[in-house]
């Protein structure tokens, strides 16, 4: 993660900063406002300002949580070999923050979880409401898009079809792209297996899965969010075995 190379690199900073010592002291005339520098004039000046503008676009995502000026003092005080604190004082201090971010994070997943999920639900007894759509007792939806008229896969165990998951926002997830593909029902999320079941060969249906039947509060693959609806489209071509 960004964040945890990050918090190398300012751990690796944080000790050295009592460590080290400059080879020589600037004077007062030497030492410019940061703000006053122009453009670098050679490759050492040039790698230094990209050095420090991409440590502070890693830097970034922590939003609020990081105060710049105090980031440039802190690079100031390395270069001139002074510290607000000891290295055991930084270590704990880094550690605490990393805390308190990892708390953050976990917090906000929870909320965004719990919102996935009341967003789900609340589409689901709308769109339960449609007369083309059936609802499972397990609360999956489907709805048929082309009737087919081959072997029933009520009892499958495994099948071929194609198939794509979009998002209530309408953005794809994952598409097979028309690839017929074995999906063994034993090894499909729950909501998928319940609507596939409800299927013959040749039929294509749109399925809507409920958070508690898809992937829940696990991580999802895809780049899918907890607790999110998902949408199947689905067209079953082969039953290949029955249970």
């Amino acid at each position: 993660m960004k964040r945890a190379a990050l918090a190398i690199i300012l751990i690796f900073l944080a000790v050295s900063c009592g460590l080290v010592t400059p080879e020589k002291e600037e004077t007062e005339e030497q030492k410019l406002s940061i703000r006053s520098l122009g453009m670098p004039e050679d490759i050492v000046d040039e790698f230094s300002y990209v050095f420090g503008y991409m440590l502070a676009a890693s830097a970034s995502e922590y939003g609020d949580n990081i105060d710049y000026n105090y980031v440039a003092r802190g690079v100031v005080d390395y270069a001139e070999g002074r510290s607000f604190y000891a290295p055991a004082e930084m270590d704990r201090i880094l550690t605490l923050h990393q805390r308190n971010l990892i708390r953050q994070d976990r917090r906000e997943a929870r909320e965004q979880e719990r919102a996935n999920r009341e967003s789900a639900w609340a589409f689901l007894i709308a769109n339960g409401k449609r007369r083309s759509v059936v609802t499972l007792p397990s609360g999956v939806e489907y709805e048929i898009l082309e009737k087919g008229d081959g072997q029933s896969a009520e009892n499958a165990l495994s099948v071929i079809a194609n198939y794509q998951i979009s998002l209530p926002d309408g953005s794809v997830a994952y598409s097979t792209n028309g690839q017929n593909v074995l999906i063994r029902l034993d090894d499909a999320i729950p909501g998928l297996a319940d609507g596939i079941r409800t299927m013959e060969v040749g039929d294509k249906i749109r399925l809507w899965v409920p958070p508690e039947l898809g992937y829940s509060d696990s991580k999802p693959p895809y780049g899918i969010e907890p607790s999110s609806l998902l949408i199947y489209d689905i067209t079953l071509s082969d039953v290949i075995e029955q249970g």
